[in-house]
């Protein structure tokens, strides 16, 4: 149970205080998704990701799109698993906070990475300075790769803490309101739940991060 800047909140990840950022609260009409062939690797498995994009005369990778300003690509993997839904929202809480979405349909399972200018240690995965990767979970749903009403990431009883990770970060600007990011990252999971794979990973570029003013 933890009590937030807007009341009582139960069974609520610790990462969700509500408040405001700069005393007011975050709004933005662009969205972004962005999909990309990808897939989780056992142990011993391997997960090798290329990626490409064209750039027509407006700028803008082409391929299909969803909603305003989303950019649809895809990338082939060698691993299996189908394909994999990216997405992130800044999020109005009482430090700079942002989640990055994994949404895997064939497996239906998403995995969250919650990123906060809070400069702790984090789990593992190198940030830019003063930021920290402070959570990764998976759930056993690719539909909870969504906000919920209230502008929060979808809290669920059928999750998984991961227990380790690698990799990169990074987003650009470097201050606490980044417009997009870019992950590299493998997240391990420890057993006995099944929709937690033992490791999965993460791999995109340049994802705009929705819900932050100015981008």
């Amino acid at each position: 149970m933890y009590v937030g800047d807007r009341g009582l909140r139960v069974s609520t990840p610790p990462w969700i205080v509500l408040g405001l950022v700069g005393g007011s609260a975050l709004a933005c009409a662009c969205s972004s998704t962005v999909v990309k062939q990808s897939g989780s690797t056992g142990a011993g498995g391997a997960n090798t990701t290329s990626a490409s994009a064209t750039t027509g005369t407006s700028g803008a990778a082409t391929g299909s799109s969803t909603g305003t300003g989303s950019v649809t690509s895809t990338n082939s993997s060698s691993a299996t698993g189908g394909s994999a839904t990216y997405s992130a929202f800044a999020l109005a809480t009482n430090l700079p906070r942002y989640v990055v979405f994994k949404s895997e349909p064939a497996a239906n399972r998403c995995v969250e990475l919650m990123v906060s200018a809070s400069g702790g240690p984090g789990i593992g995965i190198q940030t830019p300075m003063g930021w920290t990767v402070d959570q990764a979970l998976v759930t056993a749903h690719a539909s909870d790769c969504a906000l919920d009403a209230s502008g929060y990431p979808i809290i669920t009883m059928m999750s998984t803490s991961a227990n380790g990770a690698m990799g990169t970060l990074d987003h650009q600007p470097t201050g606490f309101a980044p417009c997009h990011v870019t992950v590299h990252a493998t997240v391990t999971f420890p057993t006995g739940s099944p929709w937690a794979p033992p490791t999965d990973s993460l791999d995109v570029d340049n994802l705009l991060i929705q819900a932050t003013p100015g981008c």
